[in-house]
Order: structure tokens, then C-alpha cells, then sequence
């Protein structure tokens, strides 16, 4: 599962309430994350993201949750769409962003090193 980890993890309703609705094109596709949502319960940020490659839009949620001091945000199980390189940017893009609001953090590209070579993370 396509996943990006940032160190140490920011509480998470101070990074709900800094967190941006974003909007992107590349060869890829469009890529657009249109609302947030915070699960109370579960202790989780649920983005709403849609891509569209081909002329195909999908929509699926993308899960921000503190596990053990980190943040890890990844696909939500419920709405696991075809792991595309649209949705494995708009995961990595997505962990960027956080990663910008925590001063002092570092992102862990985890299984999408490729993605993020493609984006100048990596040299």
C-alpha cells in the first residue's frame, strides 16, 4: 500500500485546521484534494481526493493518522482505489504539505521513492 511517514507527527486537530484543499496537474493527471474531514473516534484526518487520468475520475479518501509518534497517510481501506501514479503523487503531495506545517519535521517517502525522485525529493 502506497504510504508517505512524517517525523514526529503534529497533533492532529492543529494540522486539520492548517491543512489547504490543493489542486494539481501534471503528466499524471489531475490531482485534487477537495475537503478534509476529522474522525472524531478513530483519532484520523480523512482527505477527500479525486484524480483524473485518461478522462477518468475517481474519488477515494486518503487517511492521516498518528501511529506511535508518526504520521502516516496512505489510502483509507474502505474506498482503496487502483494504486495509479496519479494517486501514489496525490499521497506523496498530500504528505508534503503536512510535513511544510510541522516545522521542524521530516518526510519519509516510504514505498514511493520513485514518485518522489520524480518531484526533485530525491536526488
Amino acid at each position: 500500500m502506497p504510504h508517505v511517514k512524517i517525523r514526529p507527527a503534529p497533533p492532529l486537530v492543529e494540522l486539520f485546521e492548517k491543512l489547504e484543499r490543493m489542486s494539481l496537474r501534471d503528466e499524471t493527471g489531475v490531482q485534487k484534494i477537495r475537503e478534509y474531514f476529522m474522525e472524531r473516534g478513530e483519532g484520523r484526518i480523512l482527505a477527500e481526493g479525486l484524480v483524473a487520468e485518461g478522462g477518468l475520475p475517481r474519488l477515494f479518501f486518503i487517511s492521516i493518522q498518528d501511529r506511535d509518534g508518526e504520521l502516516v497517510i496512505r489510502c483509507y481501506e474502505s474506498t482503496d482505489p487502483e494504486k495509479t501514479p496519479a494517486v501514489k503523487r496525490l499521497i506523496l503531495r498530500l504528505g508534503m504539505a503536512a510535513q511544510a506545517l510541522n516545522e521542524g519535521s521530516v518526510l519519509d517517502p516510504c514505498n514511493l521513492e520513485k514518485e518522489a525522485g520524480e518531484l526533485g525529493l530525491i536526488p
